[in-house]
């Protein structure tokens, strides 16, 4: 198998196995009754300690449709084409399922056809998770509010809660992607930011 950082992107390496045997040992106990997180802390190592990865500079920026230059965080993704790996599914299926109301699909999301109008933040997500919704206190939050409301008491109506905004088919520079129906977006399957989490989880000292 490849070292970390020299196989073919969207192809697994080295570092793809470690974080999944991490990810696997981190929750070993739920599987076998007996837990392992000695081992999940040593896996997670591997990949930090290597030296071929760190956090992206721009959280936004791993959710767009050239976060193939993310692969400094990203350690493995799921490779989305327009031209070649036409589906609903994928992020296809998470951008237009999120996007609809008063959001402008075509020019802030990269899809001309349109968005599904289905996805949607429940309140206790946002009040739990996102107290400031606004992003100016946790840049995660990147929510559409404008023309919401952040209660949903009819399911169907679209206009009622508030919408998961950082799925885009756009560019770092604003271009949207080569096809504005089946997008170019990456799902970015294993992160290092991830693998900080299981460390933290396992109990690695000292704890990020």
């Amino acid at each position: 198998m490849p070292a970390p950082g020299a196989s073919e992107y969207a192809r697994a390496n080295k570092a793809a196995a470690w974080t999944l045997l991490s990810r696997i040992y981190l929750n070993a106990q739920v599987y076998t009754g007996t837990a392992q997180y000695d081992q999940a802390i040593v896996y997670a190592n591997l990949v930090l300690n290597n030296g071929t990865y760190s956090l992206h500079d721009s959280y936004a920026g791993l959710f767009l449709a050239d976060n193939d230059l993310a692969k400094d965080e990203i350690i493995m993704p799921i490779a989305s084409s327009g031209a070649n790996s036409r589906s609903y599914g994928d992020v296809t299926f998470i951008i237009h399922a999120g996007v609809g109301g008063s959001m402008d699909a075509a020019v802030d999301y990269g899809i001309a056809s349109g968005g599904w109008g289905g996805n949607r933040m429940t309140t206790a997500f946002v009040n739990t998770q996102f107290p400031d919704p606004s992003g100016a206190t946790d840049k995660r939050a990147i929510f559409h509010t404008a023309g919401q409301t952040l209660v949903i008491t009819h399911p169907t109506v679209f206009t009622e809660g508030y919408l998961c905004a950082k799925w885009k088919n756009i560019t770092s520079t604003g271009a949207i992607g080569g096809n504005s129906t089946f997008v170019e977006t990456d799902f970015p399957l294993f992160r290092l930011s991830e693998i900080y989490l299981i460390y933290a989880e396992a109990g690695g000292v000292p704890a990020v």
